[in-house]
């Protein structure tokens, strides 16, 4: 069983108090026994029945995981002084990721260890990455492409990847209210939605393009008809996803039954919320580690 140390403040375990027992319960379930806990406050405090450890525990090294026990707008931060005290990053677990269902310490070490490389024309990427707490390894954030630009990008990653993004123009973003920049790649468009300039779009691009894991490549999109879910089914890579609200005997679709709740949202909303896990469907360990689809 790993050893685990929980390190955080003693502000943050007042607010976190729930954790407690989530925490508790993945005890009992055998994913790991903690040691105790860590604050970054100057006297020790008392969290649950946890008992308070010193800094010098950390620096020993005689656990196998730390739990982050921070609000998610803090975990960058905490993770960083971590690894300068010369910590593994590949050992650090947000508590937040916690809370999704079927959550699996293997499966999100191992996701740490082999990041996948989410390749999506909407925001599900972006939006998965960021509520468990991933660095982005994917270019493919905060941006769209139209199916047919997507599925040409696809078809020819490494062509299209050698290449520079020049500035094709800018575009009103209704719901933002604001102009965005167009980039293009030879044939290809890239919609810079949530960027405010193309310097900054390109500036992210090429910094994420340098973290792509080539050898863990996960492609996502989602399909309004069986003519682009038979297309993507197509895309050359073993990890695939098309995420649909419908049901036909295609390879690689996910089949997703929208409840009543949030039918007044299109369908790409609804495959937001998944990413962002207001909307619980499916195991999100599995589907980033192994690129299996399963319902909860």
């Amino acid at each position: 069983m790993k050893k685990c140390l929980i390190y955080g403040t003693a502000q943050f375990y007042k607010q976190l108090e729930d954790f407690t027992n989530i925490i508790a319960c993945y005890e009992e379930m055998g994913q790991f026994e903690v040691l105790g806990f860590v604050s970054t406050d100057p006297e020790p405090v008392q969290w649950g029945k946890y008992r308070p450890l010193s800094h010098d525990d950390l620096l020993i090294g005689n656990y196998d995981i730390i739990i982050v026990m921070v609000p998610k707008k803090f975990f960058v931060v905490c993770k960083s002084a971590l690894i300068r005290m010369g910590i593994s990053p590949e050992i650090i677990i947000p508590c937040v990721a916690m809370t999704f269902a079927h959550f699996d310490i293997d499966k999100y070490l191992t996701i740490l260890h082999n990041p996948p490389s989410i390749f999506v024309n909407s925001c599900w990427g972006g939006l998965t990455y960021n509520s468990l707490c991933l660095q982005f390894a994917s270019p493919m954030i905060n941006m769209f492409e139209s199916r047919e630009d997507f599925l040409k990008l696809m078809n020819n990653l490494p062509y299209y990847l050698s290449l520079p993004v020049k500035l094709e123009r800018y575009e009103w973003e209704t719901n933002q209210k604001k102009m965005y920049p167009v980039g293009r790649i030879d044939d290809v468009l890239l919609h810079f939605n949530h960027y405010d300039s193309f310097e900054e779009a390109e500036s992210k691009w090429k910094d994420r393009k340098m973290r792509i894991n080539k050898e863990n490549i996960l492609v996502v999109s989602n399909a309004h008809d069986q003519a682009y879910a038979e297309l993507f089914s197509q895309l050359p890579y073993e990890k695939k996803i098309c995420f649909a609200p419908f049901e036909a005997d295609i390879p690689n679709l996910a089949y997703v039954d929208v409840p009543d709740s949030l039918s007044q949202l299109a369908f790409y909303q609804v495959v937001n919320r998944m990413g962002m896990g207001d909307f619980e469907y499916y195991d999100v360990f599995e589907l980033l580690t192994n690129g299996l689809f399963i319902r909860l």
